[in-house]
C-alpha cells in the first residue's frame, strides 16, 4: 500500500515539500513561532524552483485544478506553522485548490483542504517496526494472518525504543502499579527487549529463522491490547511539530489486538474516519481525548482490567471480540477505506 498513490490526482500539480526539510531541520524544536523567516525564505525558494521545473515539463499545467502539497515529516512544524508555505503556493496559483497532506492530525481552521497523512500506515503494513534486528522486509499475505487459536500469556504489549519524557512516565506508571510483569514490555535504553518476557516454546515461536518471517505478529499473538507510546506526545518540546503519528498507531489493528495507544489528544478522529472499531462499548475510550498523561494512564489501567474481566475466555479473546478484531484488520488493509478517508477530508475542508 502506497499512500502517495492514493493521493495522486491527474488534475493536480504535485509538490513534495517534505523532501525540502533537509539536514538544516534535523532535531529542530519548534514553538508557537513556527518557522523562522529565513527558514521560510529558504523553503519558498526551493518551492519556486520546483514549480518552475514542473511548469516547463507539464504542458497542461494551466488545465490542472489542484496543487497537492505533501508535508509529512518530523522535521517540519505543525500544520498551522506551514500555512505561510501554502499561502505562498496559492499566491502563485490563485485559481487552483490547495490540498495538503500533513503529518499533523489535529483539527484546525484552514482555508485549504487538509488531509491527515496516512503515510505511516503504508510503513506499518510494509513491515516498519516489525523486525527485531533486521531491516523491514516485504511480507506476503500469510504474514498478516492473525489467529485466536492459541492461549495468550500477557494482557498488553508496550514498546519503547527512543527515550522520551512521556515514555519514561508510562514506564514509571506501569512499575508503580505493578503492571510491568502483566505485559510484554520493551525498554531499549535499559536493554530490555520483548524476547526477555518469554521463554521456552513461546520464545522459539518468535525466533527469526527465515528473514521473511514477521516476528512482531508472534508477539502480538501473546497479548490482548497495545498500550505503546507514540513517538511524540503533548510535551512542550514536541508540541510545535503537531500531532504526528508513526506506524505505532496502526499496529494494533494490523496485528489484531484492542488499541489503547498513548498519543496526542483526539487522535481517534482519523481512525474513526477509517471506519475502525475502537471498542467504545467495551472499554472507556475517553483516554483518546485526555491530554493529561497521568489521567490517560489511569483510564488505560482500568481498561486493562476491563479487558481481563470481560473480553477473555480461557486465555483467548471471546468470540464476540475476536470477530470485531478481524473486521478491524480487514478494514485497515482494505484500500477502498483509504480512498473513502481521502474523499471525506476533501469534502469536509473546503
Amino acid at each position: 500500500m502506497n499512500w502517495t498513490n492514493f493521493l495522486y490526482n491527474s488534475d493536480a500539480v504535485w509538490l513534495n515539500v517534505s523532501m525540502m526539510f533537509d539536514h538544516r531541520f534535523v532535531i529542530r524544536n519548534y514553538d508557537d513561532e513556527g518557522l523562522y523567516s529565513y527558514e521560510l525564505d529558504f523553503l519558498k525558494k526551493k518551492i519556486d524552483l520546483k514549480l518552475q521545473e514542473q511548469e516547463k515539463e507539464l504542458s497542461d499545467i494551466q488545465r490542472r485544478t489542484d496543487v497537492l502539497v505533501l508535508i509529512e515529516t518530523e522535521r517540519a512544524p505543525k500544520y498551522e506553522s506551514c500555512i505561510p508555505i501554502l499561502d505562498h503556493i496559492q499566491k502563485r496559483y490563485p485559481d487552483k485548490k490547495i490540498i495538503c497532506s500533513h503529518h499533523d492530525w489535529q483539527d484546525v481552521e484552514t482555508d485549504y483542504v487538509k488531509i491527515p497523512s496516512l503515510g505511516f500506515l503504508s510503513s506499518a503494513i510494509d513491515g516498519c517496526g516489525t523486525q527485531i534486528t533486521e531491516d523491514p522486509k516485504d511480507y506476503d499475505d500469510k504474514d498478516y494472518k492473525i489467529s485466536n487459536d492459541k492461549d495468550r500469556s500477557k494482557l498488553f504489549i508496550s514498546t519503547h525504543k527512543t527515550r522520551r519524557i512521556h515514555k519514561d512516565k508510562q514506564i514509571r506508571f506501569l512499575r508503580e502499579n505493578n503492571l510491568e510483569e502483566r505485559g510484554l514490555v520493551s525498554i531499549a535504553w535499559e536493554r530490555k527487549y520483548l524476547e526477555d518476557n518469554l521463554e521456552g516454546e513461546m520464545l522459539s515461536e518468535i525466533e527469526v529463522k527465515d528473514k521473511q518471517t514477521n516476528p512482531m505478529k508472534a508477539f502480538y499473538h501473546q497479548v490482548f491490547s497495545d498500550i505503546s507510546c507514540e513517538s511524540l506526545h503533548g510535551h512542550d518540546s514536541y508540541s510545535g511539530i503537531g500531532h504526528f503519528q508513526s506506524e505505532k498507531i496502526f499496529k494494533p489493528f494490523i496485528y489484531g489486538v484492542i488499541p489503547m495507544i498513548t498519543t496526542w489528544k483526539d487522535s481517534d478522529k482519523p481512525l474513526r474516519v477509517l471506519g475502525l472499531d475502537l471498542f467504545d462499548d467495551v472499554i472507556d475510550t475517553s483516554f483518546w481525548n485526555e491530554g493529561d498523561l497521568e489521567k490517560k494512564f489511569e483510564i488505560i489501567k482500568k481498561n486493562i482490567f476491563t479487558i481481563e474481566n470481560n473480553c477473555i475466555e480461557n486465555n483467548r479473546f471471546k468470540n464476540s471480540i475476536w470477530t470485531r478484531i478481524l473486521e478491524n484488520q480487514s478494514k485497515i488493509l482494505n484500500t477502498s477505506n483509504v480512498e473513502k478517508f481521502i474523499n471525506h477530508y476533501k469534502g469536509e475542508n473546503k
